[in-house]
């Protein structure tokens, strides 16, 4: 786990997420979607929030923000012994200490004077690097919504429970980013005689407000967060009702919403019940538990009001609250923790391939697809939107001959023009290739992913290893073809089951499904993700592939990153992975051909999955059009 103050190991402070993902970026996104990189600030791109609307200075900013993790995902130890909770020590306060503090609020003058928005910005607080007890230091910024909304500042959101405490701490707000934080008696001094003066006011913030940005500052670096309490000016009822309404647009777009539950208090009982619950519900061991004993319905409705807001509108979820952690979620779709019905695309496990155990005997069904239904596409690899190709189909012009062919019998035929038309019963489509296929293993037997597949997926098998720190993104999403329920993003409880599959791998490093499986308790949600694994890939292949473009970014050996995905059992080795234009999937064909330069076309073996390819991104790669007959 990593203290949030310094990013270094500390078994002191843990911070809790709700969710159990690494944070972004990965991405292994996905081999990780590109990202955007947090931008260089510079004084042209972007303005202070500054006291007098008539002055338009905006200093320099001489920094990029770059994403701060909060928390790390928490550990699942191979000996199941569980989650502890190390015990945190209270913070020593200096007597002293409290009447510098207490002259730097007197010596910081009159509270701060807000600058009106426009319609069209938005405030984020900068909170300046400093030590635990430090005092409070931070500049207001203004952003443009178009900042917010194309992730061109990569800041984080506080939500947090106001309470009844009056405002009794402060926050002191610098005019100058660049500008050393006030800590101490000396500091205000030379502030005060420098040329430029002090260039610092105070905001009042409750007792609670005041613990989390110090929780969430960091000792190295700049903190950029909207928390609404300092980022709207609340005595300006027209700009809370302007900015209220952005307050989706907001959430939505922080990289990481961090939810404050409060510091250690006897008083209130709440946030103790909310971090007891919390490891319980990530324990599929406990599911069946906490799903049917009417003991536990008090957690539900605290852990429910608690995640149901922010979850809807974020894509990171960190729970922030004294001294131990718990995981972060990628994926901003809720569901449920119960796995109730596959996608379209892909069967239950009752009517895939293997069937009821009583229809073995009457013969199997017919293996899943990764199509869906007709019009009703899951993936999108031909693209969407503007992006989207669609297939143009020819015919030959036989008009001439209807015509011809309708003449009196006293006229005249003109000779009609034109070659014969032939029918070889060939199919010519347009589309791009991505890659040739290097490596493939023979189709998935009876429910066992080989270790070899495993770690082509970016996992290192290690048997002496106590303990499964995290999983490769690319790994627990091309086990079950990157989707969810009835085709939706994928649960975040995926990733979390497939850490605890991880955690029992045979001794060879195989996952065995079946034997897993016997082993769930019934309901869990490590049984519906292996459920979900064994429909997705049975009679399938794994496949690895070398791209055909050099855009892809090297590995740390100098190799460029490969594709990987899930292939028909027929696929071979120099088998090509092509998006055909409007096809939802990739599909792999086969050259036909007498020599090396002598193609005379290709075969259709199936349709596949490849990792991070199947909503557009090969087409947005730019990779060359080509010309496919198949036969």
């Amino acid at each position: 786990m990593s203290d949030p103050q310094t990013g270094s190991p500390s078994s002191g402070y843990h911070a809790a997420s709700a969710a159990d993902e690494e944070p972004a970026k990965s991405t292994t996104p996905k081999a990780p979607r590109a990202s955007k990189k947090p931008q260089l600030l510079t004084p042209e791109s972007i303005a202070s929030d500054d006291v007098n609307d008539a002055d338009d200075s905006r200093p320099p900013i001489p920094m990029a923000f770059k994403p701060i993790s909060f928390a790390k995902p928490t550990a699942i130890q191979i000996d199941r012994d569980g989650i502890r909770k190390p015990g945190g020590t209270p913070e020593a306060k200096s007597t002293g200490r409290g009447r510098s503090l207490s002259l730097i609020k007197k010596a910081a003058g009159s509270l701060y004077r807000y600058r009106r928005l426009k319609d069209d910005e938005v405030r984020v607080l900068i909170v300046k690097a400093g030590a635990s007890n430090d005092p409070l230091n931070a500049t207001l910024l203004t952003l443009n919504d178009n900042h917010i909304e194309n992730g061109s500042y990569k800041y984080a959101a506080l939500s947090y429970n106001w309470g009844e405490d009056k405002t009794e701490n402060s926050i002191i707000i610098q005019d100058d980013i660049g500008s050393a934080p006030i800590t101490s008696i000396q500091a205000l001094v030379d502030g005060a005689m420098g040329a430029k003066g002090l260039g610092a006011k105070r905001l009042l913030i409750t007792p609670n407000l005041s613990d989390a940005l110090k929780r969430l500052r960091q000792e190295d670096q700049p903190l950029l967060i909207w928390v609404d309490a300092l980022c709207i000016n609340q005595n300006d009822e027209v700009e809370k009702q302007e900015q209220v309404k952005k307050m989706d647009l907001i959430y939505r777009n922080a990289y990481n919403v961090c939810i404050w539950l409060g510091s250690d208090d006897p008083k209130n009982p709440i946030s103790d019940m909310a971090m007891t619950f919390i490891p319980q519900v990530i324990e599929p061991s406990r599911h069946r538990a906490l799903l049917h004993d009417s003991a536990y319905l008090p957690q539900w409705a605290i852990y429910r009001d608690f995640m149901k807001w922010v979850v809807y509108t974020s894509n990171s979820l960190d729970i922030i609250c004294r001294h131990w952690a718990l995981p972060e979620r990628q994926t901003k779709t809720p569901t449920t923790p119960r796995l109730v019905e596959l996608p379209s695309y892909i069967q239950l496990v009752d009517n895939s391939a293997f069937g009821r155990g009583a229809e073995v005997f009457d013969g199997r069904n017919a293996g899943d697809s990764f199509v869906g239904r007709p019009g009703d596409n899951i993936y999108h690899a031909s693209g969407s939107g503007r992006e989207q190709k669609f297939p143009q189909v020819k015919f030959p012009n036989i008009s001439k001959k209807i015509d011809a062919a309708t003449q009196d019998e006293n006229e005249t035929a003109a000779p009609v023009g034109g070659p014969p038309v032939n029918h070889d019963m060939s199919l010519v489509v347009t589309g791009v290739c991505m890659g040739k296929v290097s490596f493939r293993n023979q189709p998935f037997a009876d429910g066992v992913i080989p270790k070899e597949c495993l770690e082509k997926l970016g996992w290192s098998f290690d048997w002496h290893a106590t303990s499964v720190e995290s999983v490769p993104e690319q790994l627990w999403q091309t086990l079950v073809a990157e989707k969810g329920p009835n085709g939706t993003a994928m649960p975040h409880f995926y990733r979390r089951a497939c850490q605890h599959c991880l955690v029992n791998l045979t001794r060879n490093g195989h996952i065995n499904i079946e034997s897993l499986l016997q082993e769930s308790e019934n309901g869990s949600y490590v049984m519906d993700y292996l459920e979900r694994v064994k429909a997705v890939t049975w009679d399938r292949s794994f496949i690895e592939a070398c791209p055909l473009k050099t855009i892809y970014p090297k590995s740390s050996d100098g190799s460029r990153d490969k594709l990987v995905g899930l292939g028909p059992p027929k696929t071979r080795r120099g088998d090509l992975i092509v998006v055909i234009y409007g096809c939802s999937v990739p599909v792999i064909l086969r050259p036909m051909q007498r020599d090396a330069n002598d193609i005379q076309g290709y075969e259709f073996i199936g349709e596949a999955y490849i990792y991070g390819k199947m909503d557009g991104e090969a087409i947005e790669d730019n990779f060359d059009e080509q010309k496919f007959r198949l036969i």
